[in-house]
């Protein structure tokens, strides 16, 4: 890493912004598939490149999309990372020149705070005298330098009867937790600029984002023969807002929280001769079965990959009747688009392909059939929770362009059950047909998704969904490169895997 790091620093420079991305995104490609904790930021680096390089050849709004994400992994860069001192230079650099270009990467210079005004939408509630909770609005400006916790002193200013945990404050903005020490400027990165702000969990407040966290405290039980020590109980207790954040206490009251198996896997760390009673003890129904990754949390735990690691070992992770064999359909339409543009397809995922390989506007100059008479929701889904904004962003951005109308809706950004079908199929599926429904409730009448396990969930096993739900599921779920190659006029239906979907779709014969 170092060798390219030192070249990356040498190009830019010397104004050689291809090189530079060349020559780094030499090295990204030998981590990009591993779980190295600087790939992320390696990549920010590569787009603060680019961004420079696309300025040279005037395309200002490609230059300020990818400027975004090099400002997106700077909080990866923390003293005491490998090679920090090269990645601190680099950024100096890159941010010299963005002063250059003032006018094309935006108004707030680093070490320049700006004011944003954020339109609020705050829970209130009295466990002692409201039947019912309420919400009030509030236009507020605040510096973008300040953190979230001082947005909640500014709202008990203007209310003062409102209350939260000044001593460790955590809330839910857009039904995701957060801490209070994140800053305003990311959150706003994160969640734009209109608000709700709620408890970690509505069901257990007591007095607006104060909560009974007594159930949470009462399962450090079930490891608590094994934590020894003080610091131990201690370090449980910071799991709190991951606790209330998984959808599986919606399902279960008595499941064990994400939060105990993040716990178990810190006590198997410290404890190693205890380790195969540590997982017995968490390798029951209301336990690590029915775990699975997502995107509730922000910023994403780290350690969710370990427990993931640990439902690996523990042998709970097949899903009966999935394969890539049984969900070939799922390429066909991105492998017609590669062949119809003469690209390659991305390792990753479609959306990569249709965006970076083809590019938006190649996909709007041969537009046919445009989606301009449907409401369109996208499901992000749990399987890139630590670039969810940036994956919603870009997929609303390109079915915005081919004519659709997109719908927003709750669940967009929850586990799909795909994870937990191997240990209860009924949740699982009801875990699907509730997203499908909530997309269907919310005015959607196409629910897009942009993975083959998503589609296995919410297509392939319909008729398993529609009974854990109790209601038909008619909403028809097509993946992103069937809905371009549909807006294109590629509508053979055998040709972009339609006719393998389970859900009647009427778009084309």
């Amino acid at each position: 890493m170092k060798k390219h790091l030192e070249l990356f620093i040498d190009d830019i420079e010397n104004d050689k912004f291809y090189e530079a991305h060349e020559d780094l995104e030499h090295y990204w490609h030998t981590i990009r598939k591993t779980d190295h904790p600087l790939k992320n930021l390696c990549k920010g680096f590569i787009n603060g490149a680019t961004a420079f390089e696309l300025i040279k050849r005037g395309n200002d709004k490609g230059a300020r999309t990818v400027w975004k994400t090099h400002q997106k992994y700077l909080s990866i860069m923390e003293e005491g990372i490998e090679n920090y001192e090269l990645f601190y230079k680099a950024n100096e650099i890159l941010q010299e020149l963005k002063k250059k270009h003032y006018d094309i990467l935006g108004e707030n210079l680093q070490g320049t705070n700006m004011s944003v005004k954020l339109d609020t939408r705050t829970f209130f509630f009295n466990a002692k005298t409201d039947f019912l909770p309420y919400y009030k609005r509030h236009e507020i400006a605040i510096d973008d330098s300040k953190k979230v916790k001082d947005l909640l002193t500014e709202i008990q200013e203007l209310e003062a009867i409102f209350e939260f945990d000044k001593s460790s404050t955590v809330l839910a903005i857009n039904g995701i937790s957060v801490k209070g020490s994140l800053d305003i400027k990311k959150a706003v990165e994160v969640f734009g600029t209109s608000w709700t702000i709620e408890p970690i969990s509505t069901f257990r407040a007591i007095k607006d984002m104060k909560i009974n966290d007594s159930d949470f405290i009462q399962k450090h039980e079930i490891l608590e023969e094994f934590a020894t020590e003080e610091e131990d109980f201690k370090y449980y207790k910071t799991l709190k807002s991951i606790y209330y954040a998984s959808s599986g206490l919606d399902y279960n009251q008595d499941y064990m929280g994400d939060s105990m198996f993040i716990y178990a896997h810190y006590l198997t760390k410290k404890y190693p001769a205890k380790k195969s009673e540590i997982l017995k003890a968490i390798d029951k129904p209301d336990g690590i079965w029915l775990f699975e990754k997502e995107c509730s949390i922000y910023p994403p735990s780290k350690n969710m990959d370990e427990v993931d690691a640990i439902k690996s070992e523990l042998g709970l992770k097949s899903v009966k009747g999935y394969s890539t064999e049984s969900t070939s359909y799922y390429d066909k339409a991105e492998e017609v688009l590669c062949s119809h543009f003469g690209v390659k397809k991305d390792e990753d995922c479609a959306l990569e392909t249709i965006v970076d390989n083809i590019g938006i506007d190649k996909i709007v100059s041969q537009l046919k059939h445009p989606f301009s008479e449907f409401n369109v929701a996208f499901y992000t889904g749990s399987f890139e929770c630590e670039n969810v904004a940036e994956v919603e962003s870009v997929a609303k951005k390109l079915l915005t362009a081919i004519g659709a109308k997109v719908v927003d809706f709750a669940l967009s950004n929850s586990a799909d059950g795909f994870d937990i079908v191997a240990t209860n199929s009924k949740i699982a599926h009801k875990k699907a047909g509730n997203i499908a429904l909530d997309a269907f409730d919310t005015g959607a009448e196409i629910l897009v998704v942009d993975n083959r396990e998503s589609h296995f969930m919410l297509d392939q096993s319909v008729k398993k969904c529609e009974s854990a739900v109790g209601r038909d599921i008619t909403i028809p779920v097509l993946n992103i490169s069937q809905m371009v190659a549909l807006a294109i006029g590629i509508t053979n239906v055998s040709k972009i895997g339609l006719d393998a979907h389970k859900i009647k779709q009427e778009l084309v014969g």
